[in-house]
């Protein structure tokens, strides 16, 4: 047996090691990391930051995982360069397959959406100024804000209890 040739081998097998070791330790530092890298989701190449849930190729969603009140969400929405979710667009019912994506990924919890009650106008409207064309449940309680979630449907909530809430951005 050729001992030579044993101790080359385990030479080149111990310095590939250490180099494949150092390489993934220091990777993040040979690639930069940032926390805003956007990344190419599965569905057909279209973006979203991560975290950031896509859906059919028109929105990001980012689902909160901690609860504040409905103006810190939009304020937190406004930071992401995005706004609370708006679940139908001006002079259009709700679009039910975007509401039953929502219902879905929120579960058993409920959210804050870009939705209010104008008390002035006696109207609910989006935050991007659009009418609401829909049923918001619980609204005799004289609650201005709404959520989503666990009851399926749009129910009026306190805007000073704190929920969680969903960020859409909007793809271009």
């Amino acid at each position: 047996m050729n001992w030579h040739m044993i101790i080359s081998v385990l030479i080149i097998v111990v310095l590939k090691t250490v180099g494949v070791t150092l390489f993934l330790l220091y990777f993040s530092q040979i690639f930069g990391s940032s926390t805003e890298i956007i990344i190419p989701t599965r569905n057909y190449g279209t973006v979203c930051p991560p975290s950031w849930q896509n859906f059919h190729q028109t929105s990001c969603f980012f689902l909160s995982t901690s609860e504040s009140t409905w103006n810190n969400s939009r304020d937190d929405c406004a930071k992401r360069g995005s706004t609370l979710a708006i679940v139908n667009t001006p002079g259009k019912l709700v679009r039910t397959s975007e509401m039953r994506y929502l219902q879905d990924k929120a579960d058993a919890e409920n959210y804050f959406i870009g939705l209010r009650y104008q008390p002035a106008m006696k109207k609910w409207h989006w935050i991007n100024k659009s009418v609401f064309n829909g049923n918001v449940t619980n609204k005799e309680q004289n609650f201005n804000c709404v959520t989503i979630g666990l009851s399926r449907t749009f129910d009026a909530a306190s805007c000073d209890v704190p929920y969680r809430w969903i960020c859409e951005m909007i793809l271009k």
